[in-house]
């Protein structure tokens, strides 16, 4: 929960590529991410980005 609260303020902060974002929290590839970002807000990260 931790890696997904930090995800979500750089998420929120820019436009920054969601690869990037992954790696940059300890993800070991974007789909990792993205799946575990999914089931712990309910969004996919780009969803989560246009609020």
């Amino acid at each position: 929960m931790l890696k997904i609260k930090r995800t979500i303020g750089m998420i929120k902060s820019s436009q920054v590529d969601l690869s990037a974002v992954a790696y940059a929290c300890g993800f070991f590839d974007q789909s990792h991410f993205i799946r575990k970002f999914k089931s712990l807000t309910g969004f996919l990260p780009t969803q989560y980005q246009k609020f």
